[in-house]
Formats: structure tokens, sequence, C-alpha cells
């Protein structure tokens, strides 16, 4: 039964989205609740920088550390990969240009949907004290974003779930490709 309520609310926060953007002030969207970007830091940035903090770090700033600007601008980054990697990617399966507007509207939804599993990583990389509970911890993660861009990708390309599912996939394998390249290079250099 909570499965529905999870789809629910995720076809309700797309929906939202959509309403908010379809307001021809700027200045009227997003009064009702907090607006994506500024949902998307206090769950996903701020608490994934904070795992980038070394022990010195937090013993000398606290939980303020994480507003160190160089640290901030990582987790924004790291953040933000998969984020413009799947707005990226819905853009180019709709054969449509690739536009700031069509890419910022992509970027708010994205932002709702996938803060909370940032979040839930960001537990399983802080927490997890073993490799064997952090493989787990992490396949059940990447299950949830997958879980929720399947849904993202059904609503946004009208498509069938098996196809919804494959580009709900795709992506994250471009984003771990990305990601073991740039480590990859850090490696080497």
């Amino acid at each position: 039964m909570s499965q529905f309520k999870i789809l629910q609310s995720l076809e309700e926060a797309i929906a939202y989205i959509k309403s908010e953007w379809r307001k021809e002030k700027p200045e009227e969207r997003f009064d009702e609740f907090l607006s994506p970007i500024f949902f998307w830091i206090l769950v996903a940035v701020l608490p994934l920088t904070y795992t980038f903090l070394t022990e010195r770090e937090i013993q000398e700033g606290g939980i303020f550390a994480v507003f160190s600007e160089n640290k901030l601008l990582f987790g924004a980054s790291i953040a933000a990969l998969p984020l413009l990697v799947y707005v990226t990617w819905i853009e180019l399966t709709n054969n449509r240009p690739i536009r700031k507007s069509a890419l910022q509207q992509m970027f708010y939804v994205q932002c709702y949907i996938t803060s909370p599993v940032v979040l839930l990583l960001t537990f399983v990389f802080r927490l997890t004290t073993t490799l064997s509970m952090f493989q787990w911890y992490l396949l059940l993660s990447i299950a949830a974003l997958v879980c929720y861009e399947t849904f993202v990708m059904k609503t946004e390309l009208k498509v069938n779930w098996l196809k919804a599912l494959g580009n709900a996939i795709l992506p994250l394998i471009a984003t771990a490709g990305i990601i073991g390249a740039v480590v990859l290079i850090s490696i080497m250099t």
C-alpha cells in the first residue's frame, strides 16, 4: 500500500512543478512549498557535503563546516551530476532541443524526485561500518533511484514500464561511467 502512496506523491510532485511553471510571473512560482532548488540544497547537498568533511574539519567547525565554499561546491557538483544526466537524457530522448527553460523545469522535477535518494545514499556512505553492509545499502539506494526514475521516465517520455525502466537505467550507467572516469583520471595524475 505504501508503494502506491510513494508513486502518488511522485506524480503529485511532477504535477505541482508543471503547474507552478505555467504561472506567468516567476516570483509567484513555488509559493506554496519549498522551491525545488532550496529543497534539493537542504535534503541532498548539505547532508552530502557533510559526508566529505574530515574529522578535523568537523571538530574545528562543527556542522557549519559544510558551508565552506569549496566543500559546498564539491557537494553540489556531486549531487547535481545524476540530475543533469537524467534531465539531458529526457530532453534528448524526447527529441527536443536542449533549451534552458526545458532543462530548468526538468531540473526542478529531478530536485524533488532524487533528493530523498541522495539523502539515503548519504546515510549509506556515512553510517555504514563494513564493506558488505555498505554494498547492501548502496544496492538498495540505487534500486530506489531506479524506481523513482522509472516513474519519471514513464510520465515524461510517455512510454510503457519496460521502456521507462531501460531509460532509468541507461543514464545511471552513464553517470557511473563519468564518475569512474573522473576517479581514474584523478588516480593516474
